[in-house]
């Protein structure tokens, strides 16, 4: 699947102008300027969650690297560049927290052992949501908790590809539903002269 993925990227890449301008136009034939403005939407989103993803890979990994080095563990920087680099794989990150904290516990260091399981479970195994967050919001349209929602909720729902469907769907959504909220009403001709009538009183 991956190696599918990385020759199906390459050919929409070699044609990636001109589907642009397709994508683009069929956008404007089907809804206008809101259809390029929702596509523009689609586009910083996910360009959003791109980013975010190389954040919290930043974040995890230097965290883990301050927790191991703090414990006592050795080729803790070794050790913080690999929690980077599967911190894309959920569960990666604490699990070689939770490595290096059996080796404490092997040699006797049971509170750092102890420490080190807090860490990972609740700072580097949950910072990456609160950096996804932050980064997608500076993207997307959503406010700060539903971008929250997204994340967490689309990768509940449908896995790796959630974290990207969440937020896109949602900010979607969210852009289509404010739009027609504060849409103006149209009035017909006799809503309006009734309107009217209301406002400015009987005639005499």
């Amino acid at each position: 699947m991956l190696l599918l993925s990385i020759v199906i990227a390459g050919v929409l890449y070699a044609e990636g102008e001109t589907l642009h301008r397709w994508v683009i136009a069929f956008s404007h034939k089907v809804a206008g300027p809101a259809g390029e403005n929702l596509l523009r939407i689609s586009n910083s989103t996910i360009r959003g969650v791109v980013y975010g993803f190389i954040g919290a890979a930043v974040a995890q990994g230097a965290l883990a690297w301050f927790g191991l080095a703090i414990a006592g563990v050795p080729n803790a920087l070794s050790l913080g560049l690999l929690v980077c680099l599967v911190s894309v794989i959920p569960g990666g990150p604490p699990l070689i927290g939770f490595i290096a904290a059996y080796w404490l516990f092997k040699q006797g260091e049971m509170v750092w052992a102890g420490f080190l399981v807090a860490w990972f479970m609740f700072v580097v195994g949950t910072i990456d949501n609160v950096v996804k967050s932050l980064v997608i919001g500076r993207n997307s349209p959503l406010p700060l908790s539903l971008i929250l929602f997204g994340v967490i909720g689309g990768a509940i729902a449908f896995g790796m590809l959630g974290v990207f469907l969440g937020p896109t769907l949602l900010s979607l959504f969210y852009t289509l539903l404010r739009n027609w909220v504060n849409k103006p009403e149209v009035l017909s001709g006799a809503d309006a002269e009734a309107k009217s009538v209301s406002i400015e009183g009987p005639s005499c």
